[in-house]
């Protein structure tokens, strides 16, 4: 064999043996990216107590509750739990809407923080803010009877929120920020 091929044999070979190493990298940045993603998520959710699932956007822990109760009930579970019933954001409206139409049961609706029980007619979230019209159905609240002072999603009007009596029974979301 001549010097020339020689070298060319031996570049050869550091060719190969450098893919391969290269190839050995790119599957083991791969296996770690996995990984961190694995314990973002694992991350995530241990950040909220059992039962809730974590909402990266707004960096909050909720929980869907199937059984059926009064908002003042509501309230109180998820007080005891650490939180309160949700305040809904217009960025999330969409996606909470998405839950309550999967998780839904047999009630009619599921309870959110809002009320006017304050001051009649001054609808707010349980944390303060007040609330947008995106959130209403089509001549929603309407007070109907002069008692309905507690805010839910309401499965006819497609999740949108509709005034209700407060001792209705009905599903209900809890937040603990």
């Amino acid at each position: 064999m001549c010097p020339m091929n020689k070298s060319e044999a031996a570049l050869n070979g550091f060719k190969n043996s450098t893919n391969t190493k290269i190839e050995i990298l790119v599957r083991s940045v791969s296996r770690i990216s996995d990984v961190i993603a694995s314990i973002r998520r694992v991350v995530g959710h241990s950040k909220c107590r059992s039962g809730y699932e974590y909402y990266q956007q707004d960096k909050f822990c909720y929980k869907f509750h199937s059984e059926c109760k009064s908002w003042s009930e509501a309230r109180q579970v998820c007080r005891e739990e650490g939180g309160d019933l949700i305040s809904l954001k217009e960025a999330n409206l969409d996606y909470f809407r998405s839950v309550a139409r999967l998780e839904s049961g047999p009630c009619s609706g599921v309870w959110v923080g809002s009320t006017d029980i304050t001051l009649e007619g001054i609808w707010k979230w349980l944390n303060g803010e007040t609330i947008n019209r995106i959130f209403w159905y089509p001549e929603q609240p309407d007070n109907w009877q002069g008692e309905e002072h507690c805010g839910q999603m309401m499965k006819v009007f497609n999740y949108l929120m509709n005034d209700e009596y407060c001792n209705e029974a009905l599903h209900f979301i809890c937040q603990i920020v």
